[in-house]
């Protein structure tokens, strides 16, 4: 590990006020781009037994290069302080359409909570890294090198050293590879959910590890500490981030997604979505704040929805569960789908609610709740040929469906378009 950044960084730490422990972990990668409108079939889920263990995010790319997309799923657990899961699973695509062969790789960490592909060496063979919160203690990352070809499925991916100690961070959430040092090193971005310890909150924050590079090239090393880390307030619970370069000043500015107050499910108020723009060299002033469009935000995707050529922000908010014990049903107020539009101009970070309200709600239908959210492209109406006019972008929610006899069903659901307009 290289020595901590001497570069200026902006920290900000405030007291902070206790809140129960609660946590949520349900995450979900783009979609595809295609032409035409895409059909999907519900096919029977299919069991990995002994391999898979409460996953709380999942990601593709073709990790051996077969040809044959593969997935990579982060194991939880079934507990936030204890039982935690000790690996990523990945799923390797085989010739048979739907057919996975399932690998383990353990992380040397619990609760494995989210994790992130990227090309770590630009040897053009996908990378990965995983956080795990460690019973809401303090963070670890892992980090996974490819080895490219050659390499039979279970030894396709190995870790790179040891984890490193997410520093100050308690109960990891969210990792990321993005250049934020502007080096074109990737670095890792962290965000922490924080831990309750009885007397007050300690470790919320996001929390930024420099990577090191010998001749140039990523070497899977990190900073020994975040060379920046972000705790603004008191009410700076991060669930999710967007890393992007918003107001296209070519540095990266983050959006977090955070809770109202009190920080968890039981919350009578909206959250919001606060943005921290990138003022180079990993550091970043801090921002604004928007409401999210609904209560409990925990998922944020950044994507130009509206052919303007700037990323904007779609959030999914889970929603306050509400219990009618008339019927036992289960209903989740304040779950939407938020919009933010960019109207950012170079150096200055500046998101709008173009609706009257900022959240799309498609419907309210009992034991149902948006627990992430995705963005894809198809022309509408279908077309072989296609022209600007006809392009839409769509936004996705992924619905968790409590319902029995089965106790967790997730499905897809088209939420709604924005026609694009102006040249594409």
């Amino acid at each position: 590990m290289a020595p901590l950044s001497s570069r200026n960084r902006t920290v900000k730490v405030l007291a902070r006020r206790q809140r129960p422990n609660k946590s949520v972990r349900l995450r979900i990668e783009p979609l595809e781009v295609r032409v035409n409108p895409a059909l999907f079939t519900v096919q029977s889920p299919t069991a990995f037994p002994g391999l898979m263990n409460n996953n709380g995010f999942i990601a593709s790319a073709d990790f051996n290069k077969d040809g044959n997309m593969d997935a990579v799923v982060a194991n939880y657990g079934t507990s936030a302080s204890s039982n935690g899961g000790t690996t990523v699973t990945v799923l390797f695509g085989t010739a048979t359409n739907g057919q996975f062969n399932a690998v383990a790789f353990p992380t040397n960490g619990t609760h494995v909570s989210f994790a992130a592909v990227a090309d770590i060496n630009n040897d053009s063979w996908p990378d990965l890294v995983a956080c795990n919160a460690n019973s809401q203690g303090t963070g670890t990352v892992s980090v996974f090198r490819n080895n490219g070809a050659g390499q039979s499925n279970n030894t396709q991916l190995a870790l790179a050293g040891t984890p490193f100690q997410a520093t100050g961070s308690n109960n990891l959430c969210w990792v990321g590879l993005v250049d934020v040092t502007g080096d074109n090193i990737l670095d890792i971005v962290t965000a922490a959910y924080g831990f309750d310890n009885g007397s007050t909150i300690v470790g919320n924050n996001v929390s930024i590890f420099e990577g090191n590079a010998t001749v140039g090239i990523g070497n899977f090393t990190y900073s020994n500490g975040p060379i920046t880390q972000i705790a603004p307030g008191l009410d700076f619970v991060p669930t999710a981030l967007a890393v992007e370069d918003f107001d296209g000043d070519g540095i990266k500015d983050i959006a977090a997604t955070v809770p109202g107050v009190p920080p968890d499910e039981s919350q009578d108020v909206n959250g919001f979505v606060r943005f921290f723009p990138g003022i180079g060299g990993g550091s970043f002033n801090i921002g604004n704040s928007l409401d999210s469009g609904g209560r409990y935000p925990i998922s944020i995707k950044a994507d130009d929805l509206n052919g303007d050529g700037k990323k904007d922000l779609v959030v999914a908010n889970a929603g306050k569960a509400t219990i009618d014990f008339s019927t036992f049903q289960v209903t989740f107020e304040g779950d939407a789908v938020g919009y933010l539009s960019n109207s950012s101009s170079s150096g200055s970070v500046i998101f709008n609610v173009p609706f009257p309200s900022p959240r799309i709600r498609p419907d309210h239908s009992p034991w149902r709740r948006g627990i992430s959210i995705s963005t894809a492209r198809w022309i509408s109406p279908p077309s072989t040929t296609a022209r600007p006019r006809d392009l839409c972008q769509f936004i996705w929610e992924v619905v968790l469906v409590l319902t029995s006899p089965s106790p967790l069903v997730v499905r897809l659901r088209r939420t709604t378009r924005i026609p694009r307009v102006g040249n594409i």
